[in-house]
């Protein structure tokens, strides 16, 4: 059983035929079957910081999708593990232990296929909390084609269901129906990703589904259509979102003027994060990101060209006041804005991550308007060329404990960062493994000062 609640927790499947394998799996057994049991030989329990602990041995086991404890095999120490037992007495279907999916490109040539399984396997998953699936873009007219109703087919089997991530990609060029029959399992919603499904706004219903629930949400915004409706959708959801990514692709072709960014998120309370991502032949319009951001992530997707747009990105995020971590990507003139950015969140910015063409010029322009910051413990920076921007660094950002310094520009081929350098940031901790992996003398960090895997923290 413990082993079964490992291997069933979280299911990705690798295509479509191992798919259909898993559903046979965890599908309701032969009434024949009903009775098998694993028969446990021993059975202790350990409580460790809190946790309950199963030791048992096997001696047999059935090839069915039901594990059973049988209570007369279980050596009974104390009262609460005779209870741990009896509520473990009754089947236990394996497809009720799934609680997180996730269903990636198994279909590009069986597209009836993959919308048949999925409505199977819904059904034998009733826990599940947690799903990532494609949604494919395409709406056939042929009857025996099945029409995927959300309703019927995913929302009235996954009534637990918290956290969706929805996917799409073009197979034809038809169109699909709106997302009537959605409403209701959006409503239940705490995390909501359609970041790989650019029209998902554009299909829903009119109006827009009440996500009153909603903490987090991640969209696409590409005609001023998904922008009216993701207000909507925000001002249901204002009391509840905490966080908010938005991937901006209206261009200047387009024939209205800038859409206000700012617009969205003024009037969400509790929105502690936002990343914003978009391109130098975007436009909208923005002049503050508001006071109540903690995190804050901007993401140019066009490191060439310039326009007006990095010139507004700049200006607005150089009013922030109150972040605890900012994540800039290859956003054009930031060197501009750094030192002003960094003294008005003085007294709370505490990571800072940076990847810039420009960072000699963010570097410098720092260094010339002097700027120091205390409270700076983890510090990103890419495209750093050379040891004295480095020391500089050190200077510039005092009390760094964790560092992150990869030069993609070299692909790790070429070793620059000399310990010197490195030894000048006096309260480190750790530095992640593309660092190290430059350092020309490796040998000299103690490893018991220098952590190497923590660089996932980034």
């Amino acid at each position: 059983m413990a082993g079964n609640i490992l291997l069933y927790r979280k299911v990705q499947p690798s295509s479509l035929n191992k798919f259909q394998k898993l559903i046979r799996t965890i599908s309701e057994p032969a009434t024949s079957q009903r009775n098998t049991s694993i028969v446990i030989q021993q059975f202790r329990h350990l409580i460790k910081n809190g946790t309950l602990t199963f030791h048992y041995r096997m001696v047999d086991i059935s090839d069915n999708p039901f594990a059973v404890l049988s209570r007369k095999n279980i050596e009974p120490q104390n009262i609460e593990s005779d209870t741990a037992a009896w509520k473990m007495k009754r089947p236990q279907q394996l497809g009720k232990l799934i609680k997180n999916v996730t269903l990636k490109s198994l279909a590009y040539n069986d597209i009836t296929g993959y919308l048949t399984q999925i409505m199977m396997f819904a059904r034998s998953s009733p826990n599940i909390r947690t799903a990532d699936i494609d949604y494919l873009q395409i709406y056939f007219a042929s009857d025996f084609t099945p029409k995927l109703d959300w309703e019927q087919h995913i929302g009235s089997n996954w009534r637990q269901l918290k956290n969706l991530t929805l996917r799409s990609y073009e197979c034809y060029k038809c169109s699909i129906p709106p997302l009537s029959s959605m409403e209701s399992l959006l409503n239940h919603l705490y995390k909501l990703d359609t970041l790989e499904w650019t029209d998902f706004l554009y299909h829903l219903p009119h109006p827009v589904p009440n996500m009153k629930n909603l903490q987090v949400l991640k969209v696409d915004v590409s005609d001023k259509s998904s922008y009216q409706n993701l207000k909507e959708l925000l001002q249901s959801c204002r009391n509840t979102l905490r966080s908010l990514s938005i991937r901006w692709c209206i261009t200047a072709t387009t024939d209205h003027d800038p859409l206000d960014l700012e617009d969205l998120i003024r009037e969400l309370p509790k929105l502690k994060d936002f990343a914003l991502s978009y391109g130098y032949e975007h436009i909208f319009t923005i002049s503050s990101f508001g006071e109540q951001l903690e995190t804050l992530t901007l993401i140019s997707s066009s490191v060439e060209g310039d326009s007006q747009v990095h010139e507004i990105v700049g200006n607005a995020v150089s009013k922030t006041s109150h972040l605890k971590r900012l994540e800039i990507r290859y956003c054009k003139h930031i060197e501009k804005y750094m030192h002003a950015i960094l003294a008005n969140n003085k007294s709370t910015l505490q990571s800072i991550f940076i990847a810039s063409r420009n960072a000699t010029e963010v570097v410098s322009n720092l260094q010339v308007n002097d700027t120091r910051t205390a409270n700076i413990t983890t510090l990103g920076f890419h495209f750093i060329q050379d040891n004295l921007q480095l020391r500089e660094l050190a200077k510039i950002f005092p009390q760094v404990e964790w560092l992150s310094l990869p030069d993609f520009s070299f692909s790790g081929s070429k070793r620059w960062i000399d310990s010197e350098s490195i030894f000048q940031f006096r309260h480190l901790k750790g530095i992640d493994w593309r660092t190290f992996a430059q350092l020309v003398d490796q040998y000299k960090l103690h490893p018991m000062k220098v952590q190497t895997e923590w660089w996932h923290q980034f």
